[in-house]
């Protein structure tokens, strides 16, 4: 079963090892995969699972016995792999002689990469794509080998800027895109790997030891970063366990789904439609999202109108369906950017849905300095609606006579735009509970 943990719009998808074996899998960030293939052996063979799971959204566990293979019998090695999400991909493995022997082993890691964006790898998904008639993924490059830093640095052969750089905290042999650590462990004995995973789309390289601190700086972050958003959330008491689980989960799921925006350092601002594949602004979902989980504080709300504001089309383009104070349906980065779309605004309702939302979030909060800040983008919705929003169908029903390359760019889009219902978290119900909310909320209905 595939496990996905992620932080804002990085994530990965794995199998239930932490391996990434499928079209499906890897590591993503900016709608780019910057890995497609990590895979663990011993002794050439897979390890066995005992179990794995996610410990927070960000970060994961797996638990894992020795193969019989290489003179190995069974049950002679504990495998622990940890791995957590940040601004990159950190691999904490732990491997212990649990017999009374000594033992000796190989434990190998392979890995490459296509640089595929993010809609291509979606084609590939039996759920929401068509893998019989998806295009093939690009071919899978290997990485160069630096002894001095002993890391593995992969690059796009369409971009040299677009880099992975893989750091390994032990020295291993070196054979193609893949490393082999010969170990010895005497009983009771352990011996640990790390394999930090930096994404870069401008050529940026980390020596070690700053990478080292950047990870466990972003680790503080995202953790202090929940602890402060399950402070400011409302709280419940029932004495119904379902239903006090359902909302904890439901609170943890939320922040799951917050995203730093384009060109911004602070999470949390807007929720993203859904995981994995809609880690990004989709106009629509994210306003239905923020209507449905006001009862949670105003904060995604706020960020999601202010966002979605500085994203609101300012210009009449029909290759992406923008006209003047429509509000966007989805926004990509990175390769995916460049190989489809950096914005595209193909969406009926996501302009009237940004007005309902505002007046929600008015009405909630009292908030006249938000009204006061946003009323331009108010009034130029308002004059979308009346001046496209009232005509026949949309631009694409209106205009008949676009190009061929106009209508086969927006049918592409389309396509690969599909709305995630499902990724709009609702309010979980209050029967039989109180809620109390955190000291200074303002999220009530003024009505």
């Amino acid at each position: 079963m595939d496990l996905t943990i992620l932080e804002g719009s990085t994530f990965c998808v794995c199998d239930e090892i932490g391996d990434f074996s499928a079209d499906t899998h890897g590591f993503f960030a900016d709608d780019t995969r910057f890995l497609s293939r990590f895979e663990l052996s011993v002794n050439g063979a897979r390890p066995y699972l005992l179990s794995s799971g996610k410990v927070e959204y960000f970060s994961a566990a797996f638990y894992m016995r020795n193969p019989i293979a290489g003179g190995l019998d069974l049950d002679q090695l504990s495998i622990e792999r940890r791995r957590f999400i940040g601004g990159g991909m950190q691999d904490r493995v732990v491997v212990q002689n649990v017999s009374m022997t000594r033992l000796e082993l190989e434990l190998s890691l392979e890995f490459d990469t296509d640089f595929a964006d993010i809609i291509s790898v979606k084609e590939h998904d039996f759920s929401l794509g068509d893998p019989t008639r998806a295009e093939p993924l690009p071919e899978p490059v290997g990485g160069h080998f630096t002894e001095e830093g002993n890391w593995f640095l992969l690059e796009d052969p369409t971009d040299p800027d677009i880099q992975t750089q893989i750091l390994l905290s032990q020295r291993g042999e070196v054979r193609n895109s893949s490393v082999h650590f010969k170990i010895a462990l005497d009983p009771r004995a352990r011996w640990e790997l790390s394999v930090d995973v930096f994404p870069s789309l401008e050529n940026e390289e980390l020596a070690p030891k700053l990478a080292e601190r950047r990870f466990g700086e972003e680790l503080s972050r995202v953790r202090e970063s929940l602890a402060a958003w399950q402070l400011r959330v409302p709280n419940i008491r029932a004495t119904w366990d379902d239903l006090r689980e359902s909302f904890r989960q439901s609170v943890a799921d939320l922040a799951s789904l917050r995203m730093r925006s384009a060109g911004e350092g602070g999470l949390g601002r807007l929720p993203a439609a859904g995981m994995p594949w809609f880690m990004t602004v989709f106009g629509r979902d994210t306003v239905i999202t923020c209507l449905q989980t006001l009862l949670f504080g105003p904060e995604l709300a706020r960020g999601a109108l202010e966002v979605l504001a500085e994203l609101q089309s300012k210009e009449d383009d029909p290759s992406i369906d923008a006209e003047p104070g429509k509000i966007v349906h989805e926004v990509r980065q990175g390769k995916c950017a460049r190989n489809w779309f950096p914005a595209y605004y193909g969406t009926v309702d996501a302009t009237p849905l940004y007005l309902i939302l505002l007046s929600e979030v008015w009405r909630w909060t009292d908030d006249h300095a938000l009204g006061r800040r946003l009323r331009q983008p108010a009034l130029r919705a308002l004059e979308w609606i009346d001046r496209y929003g009232r005509t026949r169908g949309t631009r694409s029903g209106s205009r008949t006579a676009a190009s061929p390359t106009r209508r086969s760019r927006r049918a592409r889009c389309r396509a690969t735009s599909t709305t995630r219902s499902d990724a709009c978290p609702s309010s979980p119900g209050t029967s039989g509970a109180t809620a109390s909310w955190p000291s200074g909320s303002t999220a009530r209905p003024t009505s």
